[in-house]
């Protein structure tokens, strides 16, 4: 997913949204072995729930196609449009 950094204007939605989803609950991740920006990239699941899935079904990120690979293209919200996109994101 691509969600507005923290330090950005818009980043304090997707992050307050993301401990609303999270907080006090286990999470796991399913990382596939690949990094971007010193990060790794993988599904991470609150009690078998897409984080990912659940944030960009807000309208609050976008699909990271890269490292999604469309998987949540049908989620996508069309005012999640104005999000900056990172060009990380786009496929290689």
């Amino acid at each position: 997913m691509a969600a507005p950094e923290q330090e950005n204007l818009a980043g304090g939605k997707p992050l307050s949204s993301l401990k609303t989803v999270c907080e006090g609950q286990p999470v796991r991740c399913d990382l596939d072995g690949s990094k971007t920006r010193g990060r790794d990239v993988g599904i991470c699941y609150v009690n078998d729930a897409d984080i990912g899935a659940a944030v960009i079904d807000k309208g609050l990120a976008r699909d990271c196609t890269r490292f999604s690979g469309g998987r949540y293209a049908g989620l996508e919200k069309p005012e999640a449009r104005h999000l900056a996109f990172p060009g990380y994101c786009s496929p290689r």
